[in-house]
């Protein structure tokens, strides 16, 4: 009979831990879920920096128009031996 009465206990501690167990794995999927989202958007919003080297400053306006560079993308426009250097965001 005790033998009995323990292994029951036992069975239901055991079960108790497990439900925790899983309700607590349960939380970090979700919790690993949502870094998961956070992360995506702050690579969907990067951007990287690109050099444009033309000879003429028509050249470096009609590839802006073309590309639809915004201003504020636009970081520097330098002249340097007869180049024009667009350094820009995109």
């Amino acid at each position: 009979m005790v033998k009995q009465l323990i292994c029951t206990q036992y069975l239901r501690v055991r079960f108790l831990l497990e439900a925790l167990i899983n309700t607590n794995d349960m939380a970090e999927v979700e919790e690993k879920k949502e870094i998961k989202k956070a992360t995506k958007k702050v690579i969907d919003t990067s951007q990287k920096m690109r050099i444009l080297v033309v000879t003429n400053i028509v050249e470096v306006v009609n590839y802006v128009n073309e590309e639809n560079i915004k201003k504020e993308d636009i970081i520097s426009l330098l002249k340097d031996n007869g180049q024009w250097m667009l350094v820009y965001y995109k």
